[in-house]
């Protein structure tokens, strides 16, 4: 599965480096925007959230966003971004861990 993705997304950003994308926590969405798409992954199916090593994964039915460690500028932004994911998905959605 994941050489599927690895090959998916090198054919979407092909010639493209780095890969860049942006992300918000919106209302009633994740929204994120790379340069070849934009996307929003709605609170509600929210179904998961990982404080990785790696970074954080925030798990929906279906789609996944992964934002990396180096995202974060500082530990203390990367605790405020986990703090702030909580409380929209708990807002939307009782069922995230």
């Amino acid at each position: 599965m994941r050489d599927q993705y690895r090959r998916l997304l090198a054919e979407m950003f092909r010639g493209v480096d780095p890969i860049r994308c942006e992300v918000e926590l919106r209302p009633d969405v994740l929204w994120c925007k790379t340069a070849v798409s934009e996307t929003s992954l709605p609170w509600s199916r929210l179904k998961q959230v990982n404080d990785a090593e790696h970074g954080v994964e925030l798990w929906f039915d279906p789609g996944l966003a992964i934002i990396r460690n180096r995202a974060f500028a500082r530990t203390e932004d990367r605790r405020d971004f986990l703090e702030a994911v909580g409380r929209v998905g708990h807002r939307r959605n009782g069922a995230v861990t």
